[in-house]
């Protein structure tokens, strides 16, 4: 599990090893997970890709779950 902390403008790439699942939780604020826009109370899950990448839309804070 990860606190992921992004301010407006800023983004993170996360590497998703082959046969894991990411299960993104967003607490405040609101973010782009693989361009599929997020806010606060949203959550999402990522199956099946290499690479995950998160935008700060306004400052935001989310947990990352990575999961087998």
């Amino acid at each position: 599990m990860y606190q992921l902390l992004l301010d407006a403008g800023q983004s993170m790439p996360h590497s998703l090893e082959s046969g894991r699942t990411l299960y993104v939780h967003v607490v405040s604020g609101s973010i782009n997970v693989n361009e599929e826009r997020l806010g606060a109370g949203d959550a999402a899950t990522v199956k099946r890709v290499d690479m995950v990448e998160f935008a700060g839309i306004e400052k935001t804070e989310a947990l990352v779950f990575d999961l087998p």
